[in-house]
């Protein structure tokens, strides 16, 4: 008799039209996965009858539900619907068409690092703030990378770049705004998909699963981690695919590293020096029962809760003063592989834990920090991702 192997355990998934019912003959898209705890939750009764024989008379099915882990190495494109999932919208929002254009200028930027990039042929009136953008093509290399920009017009546009210089057009610049999902209100289950490669005709099938945790973690010199955590209606066994039998298969991209893809970790906008960032997305989710059914008819959602903690070198008072005063502040991840680039960005949080480890002798002196973020008062939001495919 065959024993099933870790190896051999394919995950797919489809979003469903209506809560936990499996779209019928429909194309799944296959996961790239280090692991899964995917499986059914059965809550028993016993009977409480009194009983002579000291027996307990029955056992009864009081509910089931379906819950576990999704854990993953980061690569472009594999689970970008589950971003979208996770922070409760349908899909992602796409950037502006590229801006090509040889009348952009740069000017130094103020006090606070803000610089203003000047289009004298009013080419920017595509492009939606706030949001990233990536520029491209620049004369002077510092002010070529991807930026928070915080406003825009047809003739200009601002973006949070400390390291810029003054620039005056002539050079063939090229502005690409990313693709944007923020934290909605929009729940989307999931039919999960699960394939036992090496047993014939063995299947499971898990439904009305939705995405209500989200962890991923950067670490030096290890590859971008992360996991997502469902809670669902039901597990069923099966001897074939729910699907059409012919998956999208995932995309072949390969995993960002902390040491070549990770191109910048900003806290207040500014480069740190970081030795692990660890973030975490909770929707809180509550399956919601009734009499009559089996299973949570749907899924309740609370406040999106986004906290994170990093480790960095101690250098100055500066992050401890932050801290001290409770000054707000900012996360923003950014990975490049391969010109494919993601952005992570915390736009409002507060330092909730801070201490300065001396570790042991002769070992450097690390801030170790939590922080909760909040929204946004501008912005009106916790968390937004951005996406570049290759834009030029």
């Amino acid at each position: 008799m065959p024993i099933g192997e870790a190896n051999d355990v394919t995950l797919r998934f489809l979003a469903e039209s209506t809560y936990g019912t499996v779209p019928a003959g429909s194309k799944f898209k296959d996961l790239r996965i280090t692991g899964e705890s995917l499986g059914a939750d059965t809550t028993v009764e016993n009977s409480n009858e009194l009983n002579s024989r000291r027996n307990i008379r029955d056992v009864y099915r009081a509910n089931v539900g379906a819950s576990g882990d999704i854990n993953f190495e980061l690569t472009y494109g594999t689970f970008d619907d589950l971003f979208a999932y996770m922070l409760m919208v349908s899909a992602w929002t796409t950037g502006a068409a590229l801006v090509t254009a040889t009348t952009i200028s740069f000017a130094a930027p103020d006090g606070n690092g803000d610089q203003v990039i000047t289009d004298s042929g009013s080419g920017f009136g595509s492009l939606v703030a706030p949001g990233w953008v990536w520029v491209s093509g620049a004369g002077n290399t510092e002010n070529n990378g991807v930026f928070k920009m915080s406003s825009s017009n047809a003739g200009a546009m601002a973006i949070h770049n400390p390291g810029g210089v003054s620039e005056p057009g002539g050079a063939t610049v090229k502005i690409k705004e990313g693709d944007t999902i923020v934290n909605g209100k929009s729940l989307t289950s999931v039919s999960i998909e699960r394939e036992h490669t090496d047993i014939a005709n063995t299947f499971a099938i898990l439904n009305g699963m939705v995405p209500g945790t989200m962890n991923m973690d950067v670490n030096e010199k290890n590859i971008v981690t992360g996991r997502f955590g469902f809670q669902g209606k039901n597990e069923a066994p099966a001897t074939a695919t729910s699907g059409d039998g012919s998956p999208t298969a995932a995309p072949t991209n390969r995993a960002y590293n902390a040491v070549d893809n990770v191109t910048s970790i900003l806290e207040g906008g500014a480069e740190t020096d970081i030795t692990r960032l660890a973030l975490s997305v909770n929707n809180g989710l509550r399956p919601r029962g009734k009499v009559g059914e089996l299973g949570p008819f749907s899924m309740g959602k609370s406040r999106i809760n986004v906290n994170g903690s990093f480790t960095r070198y101690f250098d100055t008072n500066a992050l401890a003063i932050k801290a001290a005063n409770f000054t707000e502040t900012s996360v923003a991840l950014i990975m490049n592989r391969d010109s494919k680039v993601y952005v992570v960005e915390v736009p409002s949080a507060r330092i909730t834990n801070l201490r300065r480890v001396g570790g042991n002798v002769d070992q450097d002196v690390l801030y170790e920090v939590s922080f909760q973020g909040h929204e946004n008062s501008t912005e009106l939001i916790t968390i937004r991702m951005a996406r570049f495919d290759n834009p030029f």
